[in-house]
């Protein structure tokens, strides 16, 4: 009897749970002065054939089932009309303004009709809706509402959208949504400020240029940057206000154009034709596949369209980590670049396409990831253009002077038709005039910076020129024992070295290898010179303990040339008498160095 007794009372208070349940679901809700998330205070109900009518939704009043928070107003892709329902009361004692907006802006027709004892009232918005026809100019679905006081009123909405049916929603007082609306409007204009930015600034490199990395990127930027401005409703409502029905299609076809966009630029930005000729090939056919895609999306139906953008978004993603990781295992350039920017761009793509398959709630990181995740990505590229770019310069020494005025324009133009510079430019100037001179490595003169060095040295017509070119006896056992981190390490030890004896009295330059050269204006004599350099070798030759735990020592054969025709001397001269002297001393035993003087014009030597 107990037993009996227990299950009475447990089915007596789940019914009572259920009617609690279904009564807070039905009350009407009381306006507050903050802006009010209606997640937990809509009803659904689905209308399968799109031909129910204010008067049907009414009469099936039973039909409708109480939302459960954020999830269940995410309907992912559906042919459905869907109608929300809730009630509202105001509590004051004059007339309550309110707007209900909408938080995603791609929902292609809503109809609100608000149901009071004065009437029924209906408005019009959404992004397939012209703006004219629009309840308010807004890029999202928002409805201006008037709540009586004192009084009950019904809210009807009706949604019909080709895209991912996501029905957030929120009642803000009108100054706190327009705040908010301006804020986000600041936020999307930096956005695009930049895309736009970033699109321009590599069309003008192309065009300067004529390296068709730079076009490629420009019109993936400008392509995914339409795309975007059209996802977020400010398309429709700046650039074609009155064309409703039909933009919704704008956005897969520009996605899908700018997945192919990214696919023919990855294959030249990589260099795959010579990096990796098997995927080279498999690119130019999966290039056919995307226009083929491109063009089925202009045919199919616009849903069916999206969700060929979504899986192509992901599936584009993962190609371009993937070809990013066999670029780094192939030490292509920039391909760290590539790698980093497309997984951000793979991590925000795949939020937002599962979020649109319903897979993942909707919240802010999940709407807008594909905006982050662009913004880093076309940054990152941005520094990885730069750094391909600079590795081909140092590659091609004819094309450094062109590059370096062409980087002058560049800043030029930009000074006369850009404000404000972004910081992500700078960086990138930054970057390229630090590379052109600089020693990657150990951080002392490369060869265009030893060349620049000595033009401005003879700028200042010194009475004599010595060159000291200094090559490492023992670094390859060396290296090749202990490994690249080590060799490394050592050199950039001896360029510290070196450094810190000629202090700012003349220039230091790594030639490459283990090559170094220093040049001085100090010396007049070659004996001085000679015990000079026998100070240096001794420097050089100093015991050193790495970081990786191995204590070395390493020692040089030296060559030396000394002038006092310092004007018409040239550097490639000097360093060629310079490496003749260095190879007496590596004939003779190396560790030791060898002076050469042209002091006098008619016992000047000619080096061969």
């Amino acid at each position: 009897m107990s037993l009996f007794r227990c299950a009475l009372l447990l089915i007596w208070a789940g019914a009572c749970l259920s009617a609690f349940s279904t009564q807070a679901a039905d009350s009407p809700l009381i306006l507050s002065s903050d802006t009010q998330v209606l997640d937990n205070h809509f009803q659904i109900l689905r209308d399968p054939s799109r031909t129910m009518t204010l008067a049907d939704v009414r009469a099936h009043f039973e039909g409708f089932r109480p939302s459960k928070g954020r999830s269940s107003l995410h309907l992912g892709y559906t042919s459905d009309a869907i109608w929300l329902k809730f009630e509202v009361r105001s509590g004051e004692p004059f007339p309550a303004h309110r707007i209900l907006n909408f938080e995603y802006a791609y929902l292609d027709d809503l109809k609100l009709y608000q149901v009071s004892d004065s009437g029924v009232s209906v408005m019009r918005s959404g992004y397939e809706v012209p703006v004219a026809e629009r309840a308010m100019h807004h890029r999202r679905p928002a409805f201006p509402l008037v709540i009586p006081p004192d009084h009950d009123v019904t809210l009807y909405i009706r949604v019909v959208t080709n895209g991912s049916m996501t029905l957030d929603a929120w009642l803000s007082p009108v100054q706190t949504f327009y705040q908010f609306s301006y804020d986000m409007l600041l936020i999307l204009a930096i956005y695009y400020g930049m895309l736009l930015a970033l699109g321009l600034y590599n069309l003008f490199m192309f065009v300067v240029l004529q390296e068709k990395a730079f076009l490629f990127y420009a019109c993936f930027a400008l392509s995914f940057g339409v795309a975007v401005f059209s996802t977020n409703g400010l398309a429709p409502l700046y650039l074609w206000p009155e064309w409703g029905s039909g933009i919704s299609r704008i956005i897969p076809s520009g996605f899908i154009m700018a997945t192919l966009w990214a696919v023919v630029f990855a294959r030249h930005f990589l260099n795959l034709h010579d990096y990796v000729p098997w995927l080279d090939r498999l690119l130019k056919g999966l290039i056919w596949v995307w226009w083929a895609m491109l063009a089925l999306s202009l045919w199919v139906p616009v849903q069916d369209a999206l969700k060929i953008m979504s899986l192509m978004g992901v599936s584009t993603a993962i190609l371009m980590f993937s070809m990013g990781g066999i670029g780094i295992y192939k030490k292509v350039p920039a391909a760290g670049y590539f790698m980093v920017a497309w997984l951000c761009l793979f991590i925000g793509t795949t939020l937002v396409s599962i979020r649109n398959l319903g897979w993942i709630p909707s919240n802010f990181f999940t709407v807008f990831s594909m905006q982050m995740g662009s913004a880093i990505e076309m940054l990152l590229l941005s520094f990885g253009l730069a750094s391909r770019f600079n590795t081909l310069k140092r590659q091609r020494s004819l094309a450094q002077e062109k590059l370096v005025n062409m980087l002058r324009l560049q800043e030029a133009i930009l000074e006369r038709r850009v404000s404000e510079r972004t910081s992500a430019l700078e960086k990138v100037r930054q970057q390229l005039e630090q590379r052109v001179v600089e020693d990657s490595l150990t951080g002392v003169m490369n060869r265009h910076g030893l060349q620049l060095k000595f033009a401005q040295l003879k700028a200042r017509a010194p009475s004599f020129l010595a060159i000291v070119l200094i090559d490492l006896d023992g670094f390859k056992p060396i290296n090749d024992r202990y490994g690249h981190e080590t060799g490394d390490e050592l050199l950039c030890l001896t360029a510290q070295r070196l450094s810190q004896c000629i202090d700012d009295k003349g220039i230091v330059a790594r030639l490459g290898g283990d090559e170094f050269v220093v040049i001085s204006t100090v010396f007049t004599d070659a004996d001085d010179l000679q015990q000079w350099g026998q100070h240096l070798l001794r420097v050089i030759g100093e015991e050193a303990l790495l970081s990786t735990g191995h204590t070395v020592e390493v020692k040089a054969s030296m060559g030396v040339w000394l002038t006092r025709f310092v004007q018409t001397a040239s550097l490639k001269e000097g360093l060629r008498c310079a490496d003749q002297a260095m190879y007496q001393v590596k004939r003779s035993g190396k560790d030791g160095v060898v002076v050469t003087q042209d002091l006098d014009e008619s016992t000047r030597p000619r080096c061969q």
